[in-house]
């Protein structure tokens, strides 16, 4: 792999971190939407009651939530992946930078604040460290 080509494969837990916190907005979202629906069902003055209302807002809930739970388990696969290849480096400065990269989602001038580095030294570190990473290959598809 190349040096792009294993950045990019270290970035899908972060990638699947961000759509798992989209998911989690959406299902608050839908929730409070079902709030303002039940007072529609008691009678209250405004529009007529929509009895179907309820049961589609809990169903796309329960979609939502669905979705999430599916996010979250890929989200853990990805990260023991990641870990995995990250255990792998050697040197513990090189897999220091690449959890706080990978892992944790700062950016490289966090990391290099964090572990009171230069930047630029940093940006070397990180390079050497992607290098000497190797992912493991993806699984030959069954036929």
């Amino acid at each position: 792999m190349t040096y792009e080509e294993k950045a990019r494969w270290l970035c899908r837990y972060q990638t699947a971190l961000h759509s798992e916190q989209l998911l989690a907005e959406e299902v608050e979202r839908l929730r409070a939407e079902s709030e303002r629906v039940i007072p529609l069902l008691t009678g209250m003055p405004g529009a007529g009651p929509d009895l179907d209302r309820l049961p589609r807002a809990v169903e796309r809930i329960l979609e939502a939530q669905q979705r999430l739970e599916a996010q979250v388990r890929r989200c853990l696969v990805l990260r023991g992946e990641v870990e995995t290849a990250i255990c792998a480096v050697q040197d513990e400065r090189l897999r220091e930078i690449l959890r706080r990269r990978y892992i944790l989602g700062q950016t490289l001038e966090k990391a290099a604040e964090a572990m009171t580095y230069d930047y630029r030294w940093t940006k070397r570190l990180h390079h050497r460290a992607v290098e000497q990473l190797a992912p493991p290959s993806p699984l030959p598809c069954a036929v």
